[in-house]
């Protein structure tokens, strides 16, 4: 379930970048996500004070077509139970009182995989090794069962959460391969994008497919911890 969530529910907000699309920051829900329902009282019970990812999405004032776009990919690949589908989690929707563009309420991850593996270059165990790709080739799966494509599948879109299950996040440009307003345009960073969709220019090729290239890309990334599963692969 997408909420919209009062901006004075908010506070404790911080800026930490600045995107194509819209600015990122930290902040503090303070009521915190719905975990259960009290019969009894006949209300949500909370998780409480929770800290969040706040995105931003520029000349958003009106609803816009990006807005609808994230929040649609969300609710149809995260379908019942969003922690269960490796899926970073969108809480809600808020509007920022000032700007008055709308905000993405989404849970905040731990790292980005390119953090992980610089800061644990001599912690990788095989086991964890296999984990992590298990758990990101599994998010990248539902993606594709559910018929549609990330479109911007990297490394900086890779997330660990507190309880350590890899997550695929952003989902801006996540939809449906048939989605006509997602094509003729390139997204994506550019050592994670397949060959044919640079190739003049052919950006109808964003399949499930060219993604399993940008997957492969990632096992590159840690190419000194996870050589020999990208021989297997090979």
């Amino acid at each position: 379930m997408i909420e919209w969530i009062p901006f004075d529910h908010i506070d404790w907000v911080v800026h930490k970048a600045k995107g194509g699309f819209g600015s990122v920051y930290t902040a503090r829900w303070i009521d915190g996500p719905i975990i259960d329902w009290d019969d009894f009282g006949q209300k949500f019970i909370r998780d409480g004070s929770t800290i969040i990812i706040l995105k931003s999405l520029d000349n958003s004032s009106n609803i816009n077509e990006n807005l609808i776009k994230e929040a649609l990919a969300h609710l149809n690949v995260a379908k019942k139970k969003t922690q269960l589908t490796g899926v970073n989690m969108l809480y809600g929707i808020t509007k920022h009182p000032y700007t008055g563009n709308y905000m993405l309420l989404l849970e905040k991850a731990e790292c980005d995989l390119r953090e992980y593996l610089q800061n644990n270059d001599n912690r990788l165990t095989w086991k964890k090794r296999y984990r992590l790709l298990n758990e990101i080739s599994q998010a990248l799966d539902i993606i594709h069962t559910n018929g549609m494509v990330h479109r911007d599948f990297h490394p900086g879109n890779i997330l660990l959460k507190a309880n350590n299950q890899w997550t695929v996040g952003d989902l801006g440009f996540c939809g449906p391969v048939s989605d006509e307003s997602l094509r003729n345009k390139c997204y994506g960073v550019l050592p994670y994008i397949a060959p044919e969709i640079i190739y003049n220019g052919n950006f109808e090729c964003y399949t499930s497919s060219a993604e399993i290239y940008s997957f492969g890309g990632k096992l590159l990334l840690g190419l000194h911890h996870l050589i020999i599963i990208v021989m297997i692969f090979i």
